[in-house]
């Protein structure tokens, strides 16, 4: 039996970007876990017409959902001097036909692959066995650190070397407090 007293998530991501499960998926868990509205956040990007029409065939669902995007920017410059930070921004009851935000969401996406694609001429560097079309797979949208980590894991090999350099900090970490912490 639902409680009366329902609860709400505003900040839920889908396998449009880090998430594990679809919209629809989502919103057809929300009773069994007691909440009454779920807004969909994912990393950069709103939902496009396809995820819409499912969402609005479900308009009348017992969960209410809001349509809202997690925001990738730049820290102030007054504190972040070497302008390498990032924070997130939150924005809710956002119009997903909006095309000043699409275009921001599109920048923010290519922003995203040109940081995959440095990482991975690293990690190369370093020995991993990596590339771009592995951090693709089974992605729906947005690429980030995890769809990264997930393409490292793929490889024996790159955990080896993981496994490796865990052991080599562990090591250097006796001896060096900056590492230890």
């Amino acid at each position: 039996m639902v409680s009366k007293n329902r609860f709400e998530s505003l900040h839920t991501h889908t396998l449009t970007s880090d998430g594990t499960f679809s919209h629809l998926d989502v919103l057809n868990m929300c009773p069994r876990y007691n909440i009454g509205i779920v807004a969909f956040t994912d990393h950069d990007i709103l939902p496009d017409k396809k995820i819409l029409q499912i969402l609005e065939q479900n308009r009348d669902h017992q969960t209410k959902w809001i349509i809202g995007c997690e925001f990738t920017s730049a820290l102030p410059k007054e504190l972040d001097k070497n302008e390498q930070k990032s924070l997130h921004i939150l924005g809710l009851f956002l119009d997903p036909h909006n095309k000043n935000l699409i275009d921001y969401s599109d920048n923010l996406l290519a922003s995203r692959v040109y940081w995959i694609k440095e990482r991975i001429k690293h990690l190369k560097t370093l020995g991993f066995d990596v590339n771009y079309k592995d951090c693709r797979r089974n992605n729906g949208g947005v690429i980030g650190k995890p769809h990264l980590v997930k393409a490292l894991m793929l490889k024996e090999k790159n955990r080896k070397i993981i496994d490796l350099w865990v052991k080599k900090l562990a090591q250097e970490s006796k001896n060096n407090p900056v590492i230890k912490k």
